[in-house]
């Protein structure tokens, strides 16, 4: 993920499924033309979030993600699990 990106993830300003999106494309644009012409990215969307795991604990009070490894770990999460989405992708079309 893209420094820039990382930068960007402001939890009260976006959405998992924003952050998702825009991982998706960066790594899209590091693709052959002909490869992400195949890649269905609303597909490789809803794999990542299928895959990441629900991240925090579940409190009386709701939710709690500890902030200082929240960024670090969502950043992670979302690089690895775009990725394997991707790959996941190319592969079903080349079969």
């Amino acid at each position: 993920m893209s420094k820039v990106f990382a930068e960007s993830i402001l939890p009260e300003c976006q959405t998992l499924e924003s952050w998702v999106a825009q991982e998706i494309e960066l790594q899209l644009r590091t693709l052959p033309g002909e490869i992400t012409q195949s890649i269905d990215k609303n597909q490789a969307i809803a794999y990542v979030l299928k895959f990441l795991p629900p991240i925090g604990k579940k409190t009386e009070s709701g939710w709690h993600w500890p902030p200082e490894k929240m960024g670090k770990m969502l950043q992670e999460l979302i690089t690895d699990a775009a990725t394997l989405s991707l790959i996941r992708l190319v592969s079903s079309h080349r079969a």
